[in-house]
């Protein structure tokens, strides 16, 4: 495959995955809105913190993360 033509297919599988991910946020506001948040507590602070996080909450976040350092 030419150089141009994997670019190509590349940056459309992006546009689209970007797309998947927005719409994915506008079909779950609903539910996400329910989840309840601390309140802000100054610069350093990350507002959508959970109150008392758990077993699934730690591991996709630090899960995410580690998948994340992996791939790049």
């Amino acid at each position: 495959m030419e150089k141009s033509t994997v670019l190509r297919v590349t940056f459309g599988v992006a546009v689209a995955l970007a797309v998947l991910a927005t719409f994915a946020i506008l079909l779950l506001n609903p539910i996400l809105r329910q989840i309840e948040l601390l309140p802000d507590q100054g610069a350093a602070w990350y507002y959508w913190k959970l109150p008392e996080p758990d077993f699934w909450s730690w591991t996709t976040a630090w899960g995410f993360y580690i998948v994340q350092q992996l791939f790049f």
